[in-house]
């Protein structure tokens, strides 16, 4: 099973849904890395073989296409100006693991795995 780095981005409540939907998962903010750099989060991830999940989808989409040397790349965005909530997000992860059972060097938008 994918291992996931939350960026600080992300709220608490998709780190407690996918940890109780089994998934190993850790956060920037949980590991007290808040405001490290966006290349330094992406390294930091690939050296844990961890797949970043990140609403910051401009910044690292720059750096999936300046390097696919990373453990892989989910992101989403808002729809309509709401955020999905961790439970679809959960469900997201979930049909995207199916999909991309091996991320690596993978960018991924999860909005198109929410239904």
């Amino acid at each position: 099973m994918l291992k996931y780095l939350l960026d600080e981005n992300e709220s608490s409540r998709l780190e407690v849904a996918l940890a109780a939907s089994g998934r190993d998962v850790v956060s920037i903010t949980g590991l007290k890395m808040m405001r490290t750099k966006d290349p330094k989060v992406l390294e930091f991830a690939h050296q844990e073989g961890r797949v970043v999940i990140t609403q910051n989808a401009k910044d690292f989409k720059e750096l999936h296409e300046a390097s696919t040397d990373h453990s892989g790349i989910m992101v989403h965005y808002n729809q309509n100006g709401a955020a999905l909530t961790s439970e679809v997000l959960t469900f997201a992860v979930k049909r995207a693991e199916e999909f991309y059972p091996d991320m690596s060097g993978q960018f991924v938008s999860l909005n198109n795995f929410q239904w």
